[in-house]
């Protein structure tokens, strides 16, 4: 039985200081695409978090590289 999880993606900078949320909402079972309009953001390092309130484990993190 498959069920819909609350989830939150969210991307920080190098300091740990939260840029952006890209998803924040309940969500169904499948594959999903995001989109992150960084014109505001400054060439670098930064990190994408996607978490679920609803189970217990670890968030997923990923290292993305913002090239202007």
């Amino acid at each position: 039985m498959t069920r819909a999880l609350s989830v939150r993606l969210e991307v920080f900078d190098l300091l740990g200081r939260r840029v952006a949320i890209l998803a924040d909402d309940m969500r169904e079972p499948g594959i999903y695409r995001a989109m992150w309009n960084a014109g505001d953001q400054s060439s670098g390092i930064c990190f994408a978090r996607l978490a679920s309130a609803t189970i217990r484990q670890k968030p997923a993190t990923q290292k993305l590289v913002l090239l202007k």
